[in-house]
């Protein structure tokens, strides 16, 4: 599908020598590392944390007239709520039709607006805040990346509409403040970068980069893992692995909260957007085939390094925690219960 035309492509742009960008290409020794994943024990590019549930996900929906972003809550992701489905939060907020978003995990949500200027919010609404709290303005021009993704760890991936990634890496990223600075290109010859370029969809989680290619005609479509090395020496990338070998015909998008899970969702209208989970450490096998619907529109995760299933006595929350206070005690005027009538 033609990049300009993509449900899921970011227009995040070539950098203009500005601020935000520095000049000095210097790659970092090794890419950052996180904890052990919950799933097949391999370790991920992503910050440290503790296996978490309860994980957000960002629907940017533009079938109305005017842009929204609608959030969602992902209550299971390691078994891709198998049992249960997506909850719709009913939080949202506007965001302009032609802006674009990713997410940097931390509840850091990355907008590309509509002149092409880069600006980092935070989702608050878990203490009552807003679902986008200005964090900062980088600037800047975007507007020759044809698509962007974070793995929520310190590294951007941006894929130019000639075909060569850069990628960029992210001072402070839990904080959505610090520099970013690219420090690799990737040259559109790589299998990799290929893949990417010719993808319906593209996310990541951590070092691991997904690339989604629809079904076509009697064939089923498939989701590809790629890993990213900055190792001296080494290839950039490593080759790739099927994770997801049952893509349909009209499935355009896909996500992950985490490692080892994977969602994906039709196009509207033929699809009626119903997504459906993928789990597994190798060959992931579908979850649930119906764990949402009327998913329409670019779809982020706020990614975690390590997930977890909430205990059996949790219960969802969408917004801020209600403080457990005492309940009140009853009103009595002291007097005597009446006595009992003879039914008759």
């Amino acid at each position: 599908m033609p990049k300009a035309s993509s449900p899921r492509r970011f227009v995040l742009s070539a950098v203009c020598a500005s601020a935000l960008l520095a000049t000095t290409l210097t790659v970092p020794a090794a890419f950052a590392d996180g904890p052990a994943r919950a799933v097949d024990g391999a370790r991920e590019g992503v910050t440290a944390q503790a296996c978490v549930s309860g994980i957000a996900t960002y629907v940017h929906d533009v079938s109305g007239e005017e842009g929204v972003l609608r959030k969602f809550l992902d209550w299971d992701p390691l078994t891709g709520n198998a049992t249960g489905a997506l909850h719709d939060t009913g939080v949202s907020t506007p965001l302009d039709t032609y802006s674009r978003f990713f997410t940097g995990g931390h509840g850091i949500i990355y907008v590309v607006t509509d002149e092409g200027a880069l600006k980092t919010y935070k989702d608050n609404t878990a203490t009552g805040g807003a679902l986008l709290t200005p964090v900062r303005n980088y600037g800047g021009d975007w507007s020759n990346y044809a698509t962007i993704v974070s793995g929520g760890a310190n590294r951007i991936f941006a894929l130019t509409y000639t075909g060569a990634l850069d990628v960029f890496s992210i001072a402070s990223p839990a904080s959505g403040t610090g520099a970013i600075t690219k420090v690799k290109t990737v040259a559109a010859t790589n299998a990799a970068v290929i893949a990417m370029d010719r993808a319906n969809d593209v996310w990541a989680v951590g070092s691991k980069i997904y690339t989604l290619r629809r079904g076509i005609a009697d064939r089923l479509g498939e989701v590809k893992q790629w890993t990213y090395n900055e190792t001296a020496g080494a290839a950039p990338f490593s080759a790739d692995t099927v994770v997801v070998s049952r893509v349909d015909t009209k499935t355009f998008t896909g996500w992950s909260p985490g490692p080892g899970t994977f969602y994906t969702v039709g196009a509207t209208p033929d699809h009626s957007g119903v997504a459906e989970s993928f789990t597994g450490s190798g060959l992931a096998e579908i979850a649930n085939d119906d764990v949402g619907s009327g998913i329409y529109g670019d779809v982020h995760a706020d990614i975690a390094s390590c997930l977890a299933s909430p205990s059996a006595d949790a219960k969802p929350v969408f917004e801020s925690v209600p403080s457990e206070e005492p309940a009140p005690q009853a009103v009595t005027d002291g007097s005597l219960d009446p006595v009992p009538q003879n039914p008759a």
